[in-house]
C-alpha cells in the first residue's frame, strides 16, 4: 500500500496517475489494507429517491411506528445532504496545468482542484495543492457555470502543500467563496463531504460530490510534502480531486484534499483508492494566509532544522524526543555561543515546544515526532520558539526563532 498525490495526468486518460509512493523512511507506515473491486468514478448521488412511506391512520400512531419514524429519519439526512451540497457546488472550481509546446501552444497536461476564497476583504483567490500547479506554464481555472479563467500562482508554502491561485485577466465577477469552518473541532465518525475534478469527470466545471466519514484527526504522512494535521476520511476522491475542498454538512470548507493511501488490484490497471484519503485542514492553511497574500514577504513554513526519535523510558512508555541530528541551518546554531546559556545537541530530550508571540503563545508537550511537526506546521518562519529539554537530569529552556523552510 502507498500513499499518492491526487493529481490527474492526461498522458493516459482514464488511468491513474504513476506518482510513485510517498511514504518516508522514517514517517508513519499505513496499516495494510484488504484491496477491493475497483468501481466506476463518478459522482456519489446525494438526491436518492426514498420509498412512499405507508399510510397510518392518525399522526399519534405514526409518531410511533417504527417505519414511519425510519423514513422521515432517512428523508431528513436525505434532505440535509443535498442543500450541503448544493450550497458549496459553486466554491469548487476545476484546474487544469498546461505545458507549453514546441509550435507554441498549450496542452493541458494533467488536472485537479480547488476552492474560491476571499480573506479580509481581499479576492477572489483560489486555493488548491502546490502539487496541483507546480511546473505549469499555464493554468486554466473552470467555474460552475462553465466559465474558463487564466490562472497565476500568488504564493505557496510548499512544505505543506498548499498553493493559492489569483487570475491574470479580471476575476469571475459572479462567485460564491468558501465559508471556513472549525476544522479544529471535527470530530471521528462526523461527515464530510469532497467535491473535485477526478478522473477529469468535472471538465466542465460541475464538481463531482462524494460522502464520507472522519476516520482520524491530526495525521502525520511524509513524502514529497509533509501532511501535518491532516483529516482522514473515507469519502471516495481520486486522482484530480487534489486541491478540492473537503466541506462539513453545514456547507463549510474544513480541509483540501491531497493524498489518498493505494493499494493495487493485480488487474493492471492501476492502484484503487483503499477508503483512507487524507486532507490538510483549514486552520492549519489559514495561519499563512496573511504571508500568503502578502506583497512584502513570502508565505515561509517555520523550520526548526533538528532531526529526532521517539524516546520511551524502560516500559516503554514514550517520555519526548531525543535529538538524533542538530543540522547546519538550524535556528538553534544562530548567534554567537554563549557557554552559559544550554543550546539543543545531539542526545538532549526534548519534552515540550512552545510557540507564539506576546499574549498568544501556546505550549505542546512531546510524545512523538508526529507531535512535533503537527506543532510546527501551525507557525510561519520567524515565530518565537522555546524548547525545553533535558541534558541528563538537568532540565533546561532554549529560546529563539523558526527559521525558514526551503520553499
Amino acid at each position: 500500500m502507498s500513499i499518492r498525490r491526487l493529481v490527474l495526468v492526461s498522458a493516459v486518460l482514464g488511468a491513474l496517475a504513476p506518482v510513485g509512493a510517498w511514504a518516508g523512511p522514517d514517517g508513519p507506515k499505513p496499516t495494510p489494507a484488504a484491496a477491493t473491486p475497483a468501481t466506476p468514478a463518478g459522482a456519489t448521488s446525494t438526491g436518492a429517491t426514498t420509498p412512499a412511506r405507508p399510510s397510518t391512520p392518525s399522526a399519534g400512531k405514526a409518531a410511533k411506528d417504527p417505519d414511519a419514524l425510519a423514513l422521515a429519519f432517512a428523508d431528513s439526512v436525505d434532505d440535509a445532504l443535498t442543500r450541503a451540497v448544493a450550497s458549496v457546488q459553486e466554491s469548487s472550481v476545476t484546474i487544469f496545468a498546461a505545458k507549453k509546446q514546441p509550435d507554441g501552444s498549450f496542452r493541458r497536461e494533467s488536472g485537479g482542484s480547488g476552492a474560491f476564497v476571499m480573506w479580509k476583504g481581499k479576492g477572489p483567490f483560489v486555493l488548491s495543492n502546490e502539487h496541483v500547479v507546480r511546473d505549469a506554464d499555464a493554468l486554466d481555472i473552470i467555474t460552475f457555470d462553465g466559465s474558463v479563467y487564466q490562472g497565476h500562482l500568488k504564493d505557496h508554502v510548499a512544505t505543506y502543500d498548499i498553493a493559492l491561485l489569483d487570475f491574470l485577466g479580471p476575476p469571475p465577477k459572479k462567485f460564491k467563496a468558501a465559508k471556513f469552518g472549525k476544522s479544529e473541532s471535527l470530530a471521528e465518525g462526523q461527515w464530510v463531504i469532497a467535491t473535485g475534478n477526478p478522473f477529469f469527470l468535472a471538465g466542465d466545471g460541475r464538481c463531482v460530490a462524494t460522502l464520507g466519514v472522519i476516520s482520524g484527526l491530526e495525521r502525520y504522512l511524509r513524502g514529497d510534502f509533509t501532511y501535518a494535521n491532516a483529516i482522514q476520511h473515507d469519502a471516495e476522491v481520486n486522482p484530480g480531486n487534489s486541491g478540492g475542498p473537503l466541506w462539513n454538512l453545514s456547507g463549510e470548507f474544513v480541509g483540501i484534499n491531497g493524498m489518498i493511501s493505494t493499494r493495487g488490484d493485480g488487474s493492471g490497471a492501476g492502484a484503487s483508492n483503499t477508503g483512507a484519503s487524507f486532507a490538510i485542514p483549514i486552520h492549519l492553511i489559514v495561519r499563512y494566509f496573511d504571508d500568503l497574500l502578502s506583497d512584502k514577504v513570502a508565505a515561509c513554513a517555520g523550520y526548526l532544522g533538528i532531526d529526532v526519535r521517539n524516546e520511551t523510558d524502560a516500559a516503554g512508555k514514550p517520555t519526548g524526543l531525543r535529538i538524533v541530528k542538530v543540522l547546519d541551518d538550524s535556528p538553534c546554531r544562530k548567534g554567537k555561543p554563549d557557554v552559559k546559556v544550554l543550546v539543543p545537541s545531539k542526545d538532549d530530550v526534548i519534552v515540550q515546544v512552545t510557540l507564539g508571540g506576546v499574549g498568544s503563545t501556546k505550549s505542546y508537550d512531546l510524545f512523538s515526532a508526529a507531535d512535533l511537526t503537527n506543532a510546527l506546521a501551525l507557525y510561519c518562519a520567524g515565530t518565537k520558539v522555546k524548547l525545553k529539554a533535558l541534558r541528563g537530569t538537568k532540565s533546561f529552556v532554549w529560546s529563539g526563532e523558526l527559521g525558514g523552510a526551503a520553499k
